[in-house]
Parts: structure tokens; C-alpha cells; sequence
């Protein structure tokens, strides 16, 4: 993750560089993005069909490849905008497939008790990495142009070098659910995180209230920059103000085991109710101070619901399904946060800041009155840990 940070915000400099401009820098990005939400269901189909650490390992040496051929490209003096378009598609496909092995991974080598804190731990390494990722390309850029992707390559050898150690054994679900004895066969079909979602009305209702705080979110930050930039703030502050998201999501991810202990019906109302509640804030004072602490807060509120609809999932869905579940919402989540710059666009041009904010706070309202009522306390595990182990040897049997 420290790798691809380090590299996303040297791609446009490098672009700016080379002479493309900002639309082939916008295009490059946008086509690593779109490629990543078109592979997110194949990639949880291939997670539940095959071994999550091969899989890892299998993309890990993929993008590997597809990074390391930009600065052997330039040394060879043959590097164009073309092959940085092909490699950002690549390591979008590649990201996609190993983020859904990863959350399998994930589900096997950890006990059911301490997923949760799995996921925080998780959400704490990703505020870190947002953190220092920026930081670490501008400087590395300032040294040499493809210093950043030397340091991206090199991180996808460590992350494979981590994989192999770890000790955890894995294994392929085929057809049964080795949690259910007995029980029929699973749908193999790529859209079987979809069609189970739509079976579990409730968990849809999480997971599209998730999606649609994600949206919010994404458009908050860009009507924050434009709308400070309107202001006359200087670029310094801004830049301080947006680093304020990474310290909110690592100071989240800290309390996440306490915050959880609200559980899904309590949590996620009060959740909705305090971002409405935060955008209503900027609304009357929109203050570059004001909207740091706002940022701050709301980044620190977005691990523990996240980290809720990941135990939830793991806990309700059928283990030979959980990578298509999960691809499934990462999906319905993505695709909502890609309205949000458009949304803040639009917004902003036809109404200006404070119908903005007070619009946003609308939007979260909504999305909590869609959510609340038919909210359901996650009951709690009563099965034991499943040993992958002991699965593989009753399964074999």
C-alpha cells in the first residue's frame, strides 16, 4: 500500500514531465480506477475459487512486472503515455483481484474473535500509508523521476516476501460450505456476491448506506479544496487541511474495538446523524479550521463503520461465497464513490458552498432514514473458530 501511495501522486508529475498534459494525467488515473471497478466481481470469483495466497502472490509478481517496465522503459528510452496508461490498467486489474484474495485471506488465518481487530489494524496501516505515501513520491520524485516506481517495484517484492512467511495454511472452496455440512452446492456464477446480497435485504441496506458515506466523502473533499480556493486560502493550508483525513482515519482505526461496541443498530444512526450534523457545522462557519476539524472527525467516524459492515459480512455470508460477497459491495460502494466529484461539482456551480453542505447533510439524513428501521443486532458467533486445517481434512474425508 506504502508502494502504490508513493507512486499515485507521482504518475501525474510524471505525465506533467513527459508533456502530457492534465487530460492524459486525468486519463490515467480515471482508466486505473475503471479497469479496478470492472475486475472487482471476477476478482471475488477467483478469491473463492482459488488459494487466496497463491492468488496474492500471482498478482503481487504481475504488477511487479507491469510497474518495473516503466523505468526499464526509460532507460531504454522507449517510454511513451501509452505504456503508463497500460500499467496503471494492469495494476488496477491486479489490485482488484488481490484486494478480494486478501479479504479471504484474511477470513481463514484469523479467528472469527479477533477479525474485527484484524480490520482495524487494517484501517490503522491505511490512514498511515495516506499519510506518508504523498510525502514519500514528492520527495523520491524530487531526486529522480522514476524513483517512485523503482520504490513501487520494490515494494511489491517485499509484500511477496511477507506472503511467503507467513505460516497461516490455506485452502480452496470448491462447492460445499465447510462451515454447513450437508449443504447444497454454492452458485458458481460470478454474480453470486450479487444475487446473495440482494437475498439479504438488511445487509444491503449497510452496505448501500456505506456507499452512499463513501460518496458524501468523496465529495467533500473536493468541494473542501475548490471551495477553500474560492476563499483565497493559500495552497499550504490547503494541503494541511487535506492531510487532516489521514491522522482522522488513524485515530479511528484506534478506538474501533470500542466504538463497535454500539453494534449495527446503534452504530450506523449515529454515524449518519453526525455527518448531516458536521456538514450543517461547515455550513455556517466554512472556515478552512473549521472543515480540518470537520475532515478530522469524519475520517476518525469511517473505520468503525467499515469495520462493522466487514464483520458483518463475515459473519452472515457463506465462507465459499465471502469473496463475492465482499467484491459484490466493494462494487456498490465504488461505484457510488464515483458520483461524488460530479456531485460536488454540480453543486457548487448551481448553488454555491452552503447549499452544498446543507445538501450533503440532506444526503446523509436520507441514507440514515433508508437504514435505521430495519437495522438488526449481528448475533453473536456461536460457532467455534474454524480451523482451516481441520476443513481441509473433513472435506478431503
Amino acid at each position: 500500500m506504502l508502494g502504490s501511495r508513493t507512486a499515485d501522486i507521482a504518475y501525474p508529475l510524471l505525465i506533467l514531465s513527459m508533456g502530457g498534459g492534465a487530460v492524459w494525467a486525468g486519463a490515467v488515473a480515471s482508466c486505473g480506477l475503471l479497469v479496478q471497478l470492472a475486475f472487482q466481481l471476477p476478482s471475488g470469483h477467483l478469491a473463492d475459487r482459488s488459494d487466496p495466497r497463491r492468488l496474492m502472490l500471482g498478482m503481487d509478481v504481475v504488477r511487479l512486472v507491469a510497474v518495473g517496465s516503466i523505468p526499464f522503459a526509460a532507460l531504454l528510452d522507449r517510454l511513451t503515455l501509452l505504456h503508463l496508461l497500460v500499467v496503471c490498467s494492469i495494476e488496477g486489474a491486479a489490485s482488484a483481484v488481490f484486494g478480494s484474495a486478501a479479504m479471504v485471506f484474511i477470513r481463514v488465518a484469523v479467528s472469527p474473535k479477533q477479525f474485527s481487530r484484524a480490520m482495524s489494524q487494517s484501517q490503522t496501516t491505511h490512514g498511515i500509508t495516506m499519510l506518508l505515501g504523498p510525502m514519500a513520491g514528492g520527495a523520491l520524485f524530487a531526486v529522480d523521476r522514476f524513483l517512485p516506481a523503482i520504490a513501487d517495484t520494490a515494494s511489491y517484492v517485499l509484500s511477496g516476501v511477507l506472503l511467503l512467511a507467513i505460516s497461516a495454511r490455506t485452502y480452496r472452496f470448491v462447492d460445499a460450505d465447510p462451515e454447513r455440512p450437508g449443504s447444497e452446492q454454492t452458485d458458481p456464477r460470478v454474480t453470486a456476491g450479487l444475487r446473495w446480497l440482494w437475498r439479504s435485504k438488511d445487509v444491503l441496506r449497510i452496505v448501500l448506506f456505506c456507499g452512499v458515506l463513501n460518496m458524501v466523502g468523496v465529495a467533500f473533499g473536493l468541494a473542501a479544496v475548490v471551495s477553500m480556493g474560492e476563499r483565497g486560502t493559500t495552497s499550504n493550508v490547503i494541503g494541511i487541511v487535506a492531510a487532516c483525513g489521514g491522522s482522522g482515519l488513524i485515530v479511528g482505526s484506534l478506538v474501533t474495538k470500542w466504538v463497535m461496541l454500539l453494534g449495527p443498530v446503534r452504530l450506523y444512526p449515529i454515524a449518519g446523524l453526525l455527518w448531516a450534523g458536521s456538514f450543517a457545522v461547515i455550513a455556517m462557519w466554512p472556515s478552512p479550521w473549521v472543515i480540518a476539524v470537520v475532515l478530522t472527525f469524519l475520517a476518525a467516524v469511517g473505520p468503525s463503520t467499515g469495520v462493522m459492515l466487514f464483520q458483518i459480512l463475515a459473519d452472515k455470508s457463506p465462507k465459499s461465497l465471502y469473496g463475492r460477497v465482499n467484491a459484490a459491495q466493494t462494487l456498490l460502494g465504488s461505484s457510488l464513490a464515483t458520483a461524488g466529484p460530479l456531485l460536488a461539482g454540480v453543486l457548487l456551480a448551481t448553488f454555491g458552498g452552503t447549499s452544498l453542505w446543507l445538501t450533503l447533510a440532506g444526503v446523509c439524513l436520507a441514507a440514515t432514514a433508508f437504514t435505521i428501521s430495519p437495522l438488526f443486532s449481528r448475533p453473536p458467533v456461536d460457532e467455534a473458530p474454524l480451523d482451516p486445517t481441520v476443513a481441509l481434512a473433513e472435506r478431503n474425508s
